[in-house]
């Protein structure tokens, strides 16, 4: 019974190790973007599709680098291995305008393909 105890103890303190390992390597595995949309009229904008891009499982930052205006752009941490590019695309494009709930007045420029 004692040697059956210190197996199962083995096995759990391993896969606690490995868990850990795991979750460390994925954050090494981050990639930062910098994506210019357009159509924003106002400081809410921005505050609004930043929240929405930090709402995806493996974005861990999201934040505009300018003021609103004709072009304005967000730098993007994430981990491809999460989250892909278009699923972060897709996110800002499909952000409701603020001043019309129902618009997606928002476009990101020179996406990837």
């Amino acid at each position: 019974m004692k040697n059956l105890f210190i197996i199962i103890t083995c096995i759990l303190a391993f896969s606690f190790t490995y868990s850990i390992q795991a979750q460390n390597n994925d954050t090494k595995k981050e990639t930062t973007i910098t994506v210019k949309v357009k159509g924003l009229t106002c400081s809410s904008d921005c505050i609004d599709i930043s929240n929405k891009v930090k709402e995806l499982k493996g974005v861990s930052y999201c934040d505009k680098t300018g003021k609103p205006g004709a072009s304005t752009k967000f730098k993007i941490k994430y981990n491809p291995a999460k989250v892909k590019y278009n699923e972060i695309i897709n996110a800002i494009e499909d952000t409701p305008g603020c001043s019309d709930p129902n618009a997606r007045p928002y476009k990101v420029k020179g996406k990837k393909k």
